[in-house]
């Protein structure tokens, strides 16, 4: 907003928008916001930004929720565009979606069983440790 001209004030619990001298809009604080409502009536001609959210924007927005439930959500809250209108979303490609549900797959060998104690040994190495210790070791063996 400070690089189109409007400047904002915030003084006794109250917040103006102001542009070129004159006020646009004001606001009240409510706890530790402020709620601006904008009043054409009152200053004029209503300066509002309207963003038309469509299925793609929503699903990302909201944790990349499945179609289904924004269909739920958007006929259980105000504000929501009904997505009812848009048709059917189900068929859009989300390649964070696809990502997400990629898993490793289990290794296809198996390894013939021992047949003695201490013939396979499972280890781990752990290290860098800070400090270092007495015989000037800073790696472990699990």
């Amino acid at each position: 907003m400070d690089g189109n001209g409007y400047v904002t004030t915030f003084s006794e619990g109250k917040c103006y928008i102001l542009k070129n001298g004159k006020p646009v809009a004001e606001g009240q604080r409510r706890g530790k916001s402020y709620c601006v409502a904008l009043q054409p009536d009152k200053y004029g001609e209503g300066h509002a930004a309207v963003v038309t959210a469509n299925h793609k924007l929503w699903h990302q927005r909201l944790a990349h929720l499945s179609p289904s439930n924004l269909l739920k959500l958007s006929k259980m809250v105000d504000g929501m565009t009904s997505l009812e209108d848009q048709g059917n979303a189900s068929s859009e490609f989300c390649e964070t979606c696809v990502q997400s549900k990629l898993t490793k797959q289990p290794f296809n060998g198996t390894r013939p069983p021992t047949t003695r104690v201490l013939e396979r040994i499972h280890s781990d190495l752990c290290g860098p440790i800070r400090p270092t210790a007495y015989i000037r070791l800073n790696t472990s063996l699990l």
